[in-house]
């Protein structure tokens, strides 16, 4: 087949034009992808979304031990975590549900010493977020993918543990005060007794992390938030430990968008 150079022309340009529109297209689609994400994390109690500036009490307990290190040589551990005027707070969507709490850790020993050691968290101020940038865009409800990020409501300390000298095998001779500044996220795990992740339960799992980042949606974009983690200094301390977390006697709670 011939073609005149009219018709050549005509059928470059043509196809110009075709590509044009494709790549227009799937600009569009790319821009509508992007803009899927709009609701981050909030609270469900009781089968009924958290409104803004509701609140529901809740309290929490150890599973097991809570540990704190820094310095290769500095480790604390904890026996017991408890919630301080604790309470859920709803958010008008899409802003993230929050929470409001102090860490109370008794039980606690600083190793290889007989020091006597206690500690308490500044007031908290905990936002819901998402801990993958997969799981933003998706806004998933899964285990593994959800958390909170805890930070210090007022200034920058986030806990202070005390340490008291005893007679014997306490190196320290005055009151000590170790105060970790920073933030901390934690993920929520699977509930209790067997529920699937994203039911109402009376009880949820929480779990410290080293995660150092954390994200949200903004404007109809997911944005990645980092500089996460506590610090003694200039040395960083890492969290271990998991937390039993209950609402009131009788409700249910879970995550809900």
């Amino acid at each position: 087949m011939h073609f005149t150079k009219s018709t050549a022309g005509m059928t470059a340009k043509g196809t110009i034009a075709v590509l044009l529109a494709l790549l227009a297209l799937g600009l569009a689609s790319a821009g509508i992808a992007q803009a899927a994400s709009t609701d981050n994390l909030g609270w469900k109690v009781n089968g009924k979304a958290l409104g803004e500036g509701e609140t529901a009490a809740i309290t929490a307990q150890a599973e097991g031990t809570q540990s704190f290190k820094w310095a290769v040589v500095f480790h604390i551990e904890c026996s017991k975590l408890e919630l301080v005027s604790a309470k859920l707070v709803g958010a008008k969507s899409p802003a993230p549900g929050k929470g409001e709490w102090r860490i109370a850790y008794s039980g606690c020993v600083l190793l290889t010493t007989e020091c006597k050691i206690s500690g308490i968290s500044k007031a908290l101020v905990t936002t819901n977020a998402y801990l993958t940038k997969g799981a933003a865009e998706k806004e998933e409800i899964a285990s593994g993918s959800n958390g909170l990020l805890l930070t210090p409501k007022e200034g920058e300390v986030f806990i202070e543990f005390i340490v008291t000298p005893s007679l014997i095998g306490c190196p320290f001779e005055e009151r000590t005060v170790f105060s970790f500044k920073g933030s901390v996220i934690a993920r929520l795990l699977r509930s209790s007794k067997e529920t699937t992740y994203n039911e109402e339960a009376q009880t949820h799992l929480l779990e410290a992390t080293t995660l150092k980042s954390y994200f949200e949606n903004e404007a109809g974009k997911t944005v990645e938030h980092s500089g996460v983690g506590l610090k003694l200094g200039e040395d960083e301390v890492s969290w271990s430990g998991r937390a039993s977390a209950s609402v009131a006697v009788g409700s249910k709670y879970n995550l809900a968008l």
